[in-house]
């Protein structure tokens, strides 16, 4: 996955993308290998608290700075 063609990665801190990026290959390595294609990041806002990241599928979570999501 290339991250800087993510729209937003290039305006996130970079703090924020080195968490984007270590949470985006966790929340990846979580899913099996159909569910992949549909959760691929298509938007990433950084917000006080978190990451608001959408998704291909329609979904998006908050990326949390302890590298979880929900």
């Amino acid at each position: 996955m290339i991250f800087e063609n993510i729209p937003g990665f290039n305006e996130l801190s970079e703090p924020a993308k080195k968490k984007f990026i270590s949470t985006c290959i966790a929340h990846q390595n979580s899913l099996g290998k159909e569910e992949k294609a549909d959760w691929k990041p298509v938007k990433v806002i950084e917000a006080k608290h978190h990451l608001e990241v959408y998704f291909k599928n329609g979904e998006f979570l908050h990326y949390y700075p302890d590298r979880t999501w929900g």
